[in-house]
C-alpha cells in the first residue's frame, strides 16, 4: 500500500514538474520580443509623363512632342504638370490647320510649351489655389475653383482659361502630373493658328 502510494506520489511530483517546465517555456516563448519586420516601400510612378501619354493612347500629342523636339523634356526629371490636349482637341484645329502645324516645328513647340508649367507637381485643387501659373512659353495660365452643386452636394470645379480640367484625368507620373483636356487652351491655340498653311 505504501509502495502504491509512494509510486503515486513520485507521479504527481514528475507531473507537477513537467507542467512547471512547460509554463516556464511558454512564458519565454511569449516574452520574447517579435522578430523585426522590415519596412515596406512604398513604390511610387515609374513612368514619365511622356512615358504616359505614350500608354494612355494620346498619340497626336506624342506625335506633336516628337516633331517639337520636345521629347527629352518630358522625360526629364521635373518635376513639371503638364495639360494634354486630347485627340480630339487636336482633331478640333481642322486637316489643314493640323497638318500646317505639325510641319512647324516652332509653332508646335509655342502649342505645347503652353500646355507645361514647369517646376511644379500640381494636384487638382491646386491648379486654382496656384493660379496663376507660368507656362513653359512663359505664358500665364488663370486657374479659377467655383463650388457646384451635384446631386445635392457641392463638388468643386476647377478650370484653366476657362477650361474645364476634370479630376478624374489626373495620373500621377514619375517627373510630375499630367492632365488632359479636350480643347487647347486659348494661349495655344493662337499659336496654332499663326502656323502658316501651305
Amino acid at each position: 500500500m505504501r509502495r502504491a502510494a509512494s509510486k503515486l506520489f513520485g507521479a504527481v511530483v514528475v507531473l507537477a514538474l513537467f507542467v512547471a517546465v512547460c509554463g516556464v517555456a511558454v512564458a519565454q516563448e511569449e516574452a520574447a520580443p517579435a522578430a523585426p519586420v522590415a519596412p515596406v516601400e512604398k513604390q511610387g510612378p515609374t513612368q514619365t509623363i511622356y512615358e504616359i501619354a505614350q500608354v494612355r493612347g494620346f498619340n497626336q500629342f506624342c506625335k506633336a512632342v516628337e516633331a517639337a523636339g520636345l521629347v527629352d523634356a518630358l522625360n526629364a526629371e521635373g518635376p513639371l504638370t503638364v495639360i494634354i490636349p486630347s485627340d480630339a482637341a487636336f482633331t478640333a484645329l481642322g486637316e489643314e490647320k493640323l497638318t500646317a502645324l505639325m510641319a512647324d516645328a516652332e509653332a508646335l513647340k509655342k502649342v505645347l510649351n503652353n500646355h507645361i508649367i514647369p517646376g511644379k507637381r500640381l494636384m487638382w485643387q491646386a491648379l486654382a489655389e496656384a493660379s496663376p501659373l507660368t507656362t513653359a512659353a512663359g505664358t500665364q495660365l488663370i486657374g479659377t475653383r467655383e463650388d457646384v452643386d451635384v446631386d445635392g452636394v457641392p463638388t468643386p470645379l476647377i478650370k484653366v482659361q476657362g477650361i474645364e480640367v476634370k479630376k478624374a484625368t489626373r495620373t500621377f507620373a514619375k517627373n510630375g502630373m499630367l492632365y488632359s483636356v479636350d480643347t487647347i487652351l486659348p494661349e495655344a491655340a493662337a499659336a496654332a493658328e499663326a502656323a502658316p498653311v501651305q
